[in-house]
């Protein structure tokens, strides 16, 4: 059973930016709230409530409200790494983690709300030395905003291909991740100019068979990066 989670919560999200300088002031992505929780909280509590007991959050845009947000519920599991380059692609986030995290993990964003049931079936895998599996929805015409969606073809029990431009897709990525240290060496292989983006890293272990899709079914998930995904 996997025990260990990397939760990204570096990025602005500018999209969700209120742009009023008062209100930007305070302005967190990761702590938006969504009912009587932050985004970023009921990531953490999700991950605690199957079985994880050690978290690492990686912040970067105003990191020192994410960790007074953390300080209230994170408790002596959650562990924090900054993120100084938070303006630069998501790969550099899970990146400077890797010092941190020398066994398999699940991997999430802090933005993303997933029915339960998924993580607690990702912890119990096993997953195979060299490997990463993600969490694909083949649930295409539900959707809520494909566009920005990023696609993935699945071929052979295998994802052969993953980026937001797909023309041929068979499934979306959902952004949550069974992870092996591998994935640290194919986002470092990936790094262009100190740069590079998840799916860059994906891609590179997609080409050698190492990227495998586990179905999410019937269930439910949303990603958060607008006002109308937030409402």
């Amino acid at each position: 059973m996997i025990k260990t989670a990397v939760i990204l919560a570096a990025g602005r999200g500018s999209r969700l930016d209120p742009g009023v300088p008062d209100e930007a002031r305070a302005y967190s992505k990761p702590l938006l709230r969504l009912g009587d929780q932050t985004l970023l909280e009921r990531t953490v509590r999700g991950c605690l409530r199957v079985g994880i007991e050690r978290i690492v959050v990686v912040t970067g845009f105003r990191a020192d409200r994410v960790a007074e947000d953390l300080a209230r519920y994170g408790g002596e599991a959650v562990q924090q790494v900054h993120n100084p380059d938070w303006r630069l692609k998501n790969g550099v986030s899970l990146y400077v983690s890797r010092a941190r995290v020398a066994e398999p993990f699940i991997l999430s964003m802090a933005d993303h709300l997933l029915d339960p049931t998924i993580i607690a079936e990702l912890v119990r895998l096993d997953p195979r030395p060299g490997t990463v599996t993600l969490a694909v929805d083949r649930k295409i015409d539900q959707i809520f905003d494909l566009d920005d969606a990023t696609k993935v073809w699945i071929e052979a029990g295998q994802i052969r291909a993953i980026d937001k431009a797909l023309e041929r897709f068979n499934a979306v990525d959902c952004g949550l991740f069974a992870c092996t240290p591998a994935v640290f060496d194919a986002l470092g292989a990936a790094m262009v100019d100190g740069d590079c983006s998840l799916s860059d890293g994906m891609r590179r272990l997609a080409l050698r068979g190492d990227l495998l899709p586990f179905d999410i079914g019937p269930r439910w998930w949303q990603d958060v990066d607008t006002p109308e995904m937030l409402a």
